[in-house]
C-alpha cells in the first residue's frame, strides 16, 4: 500500500569460519593469512532479533555446520530461505565488519551453485556495520580499532584450531566454539545498544545539524 511504513527488523549477524588444512598449517608456521571463500568455510551462522534500543528481542540462534543436514551447504541454504526474503527490510544484518560476513556468505554460496547478486547484496539490502564507528572512535587509526578493543570480546583466532580438534574427535572443542559465539554476541549487542543510545547525544552536543537538516549557523 502506498505510503505504508516498512517495518525494519534489525538482526545481530555474524559467522565463524574454519581454515582448510594447508592454510591452517601456514598460519601455525607464522605466515600472515588473508581469509577468503577459497581457503575457509563457514562453520557457524548466528543471528538475533534486536529491539529499537539494540537489545535482544529473541534468543540467539546459532546454526552449526556440524549439526546441520548437508553441512555447510545445508546451513547456507536454510539460512537464506529463512532470512533472505524479497523484502530486504525484514532482515537487516547488524555487526562489525559485516561486509566480510556477507561477502564470505556469497562466496561460499557460489561454491554450491547458490547465486547472490553483488549489486543486490551490497546496495539493495540494508545493513548496519559499526566497524567505521569504532574506527572513528579510535581517531581513524586502523591499529587497535578491532571490536575486541571496545568490549570484552576475545580474539577469535583459536576458532579454526578448535574446529580441527573437534573434527579429530575432541567433542569438548565444539563447546568452546559455542561458548565463544555466545560471549561475542552478548558483548556486541551490549556495545551496539550503548552506541544507539549515546551517539545521538554526541550529534546534539556537537551541534552538527539543526532540526531542518542544515548545519547549525549556516543559511539555507
Amino acid at each position: 500500500m502506498a505510503g505504508e511504513l516498512v517495518k525494519h527488523m534489525e538482526y545481530y549477524f555474524d559467522t565463524e569460519v574454519a581454515l582448510d588444512a594447508e592454510t591452517l598449517e601456514r598460519e601455525a608456521a607464522g605466515e600472515k593469512i588473508t581469509l577468503s571463500p577459497e581457503n575457509c568455510k563457514i562453520i557457524t551462522m548466528q543471528f538475533q532479533l534486536l529491539d529499537s534500543s539494540g537489545m535482544p528481542a529473541s534468543p540467539l540462534m546459532i546454526m552449526k555446520e556440524w549439526e546441520t543436514p548437508g553441512g555447510e551447504e545445508g546451513m547456507i541454504r536454510r539460512f537464506m530461505q529463512e532470512n533472505f526474503s524479497s523484502n530486504p527490510w525484514e532482515f537487516i544484518p547488524v555487526g562489525c565488519n559485516v561486509l566480510f560476513d556477507l561477502g564470505l556468505l556469497r562466496g561460499r554460496a557460489e561454491e554450491y551453485g547458490i547465486e547472490m547478486g553483488v549489486w543486490e547484496l551490497y546496495h539493495q539490502r540494508p545493513f548496519i556495520d559499526i566497524k567505521h564507528i569504532l574506527l572513528g572512535m579510535n581517531g581513524f587509526a586502523f591499529r587497535e580499532s578491532g571490536l575486541d578493543k571496545f568490549c570484552g570480546k576475545r580474539n577469535g583466532r583459536e576458532i579454526p584450531v578448535w574446529y580441527q580438534l573437534a573434527q579429530k574427535g575432541d567433542a569438548e572443542a565444539y563447546r568452546w566454539i559455542e561458548e565463544y559465539v555466545e560471549e561475542e554476541a552478548a558483548e556486541f549487542v551490549a556495545l551496539y545498544s550503548r552506541l544507539k543510545s549515546e551517539l545521538p547525544k554526541l550529534r546534539s552536543a556537537m551541534g552538527l545539524f539543526n532540526g531542518a537538516g542544515a548545519r547549525k549557523g549556516t543559511k539555507n
